[in-house]
């Protein structure tokens, strides 16, 4: 008997080290998840700091630079590349910063500028942005369709003016009408805001493939 209680006692043993074990290891492995969760944090909140300092830095430059609504376009139009990261960078700035009266006349300028590839660039690069409101739960667009409209407004007014050169018109024709389709099947506007200033641009210019193109889809969407 006194041997089977010392077998039974060392086996009892054996069984709380393996517990004791059991449980250091799962605490290691707790401080060890603990210690990657407080890295993880840690380099986010360094990425964020990084980030809106340079996005600082960025917005110091572009004052500095002189870059204002009334000469928008000639920026446009030389490095339109350079025009959307600006205006990404104004039009996303905290209201703190930069006012919202100021970012709207950034985009009443963009919104009357003159028909060309490079303006056409820049606005669907930036209708294709969205912004978070400050509730941090609706996402806007960052580029409001009544800009949209009258950026279409003027595209469409540009084009019916070049009767002077034909040859100019129909290239201009062809690319507003391929800009319209994006817009329209990306659902950054809709047709039913359209139709009426669009359909008849599309039969002026009915003899121009890309226009009876957006025809037919005007009233594909329509009949949906």
């Amino acid at each position: 008997e006194s041997a089977v209680a010392a077998v039974n006692s060392i086996i009892n043993n054996k069984k709380q080290g393996k517990k004791n074990k059991n449980k250091s290891k799962s605490k290691r492995g707790q401080q060890q998840n603990q210690q990657q969760q407080q890295q993880q944090t840690s380099s986010l909140s360094k990425e964020k700091v990084g980030s809106s300092r340079s996005e600082q830095r960025a917005l110091t430059l572009i004052a500095n630079s002189g870059l204002t609504p009334q000469n928008l376009s000639r920026l446009v139009e030389n490095n339109p590349i350079i025009a959307i990261e600006c205006l990404l960078l104004i039009l996303t700035c905290p209201e703190e910063r930069i006012p919202t009266n100021d970012k709207n006349e950034y985009l009443s300028s963009l919104a009357g500028m003159d028909m060309s590839i490079h303006s056409m660039e820049v606005v669907n690069r930036l209708a294709t942005h969205s912004t978070r409101a400050n509730n941090q739960a609706d996402v806007e667009p960052l580029l409001h369709p009544e800009y949209i409209h009258l950026y279409i407004s003027t595209c469409i007014s540009s084009c019916e003016g070049m009767r002077y050169d034909r040859h100019l018109q129909n290239k201009s024709v062809r690319l507003v009408c391929v800009f319209l389709q994006s817009l329209i099947r990306n659902g950054i506007v809709t047709v039913e805001d359209l139709y009426v200033e669009v359909q008849s641009f599309c039969l002026e210019f009915s003899r121009i493939r890309e226009a009876a193109a957006l025809f037919q889809l005007l009233k594909n969407q329509v009949n949906k």
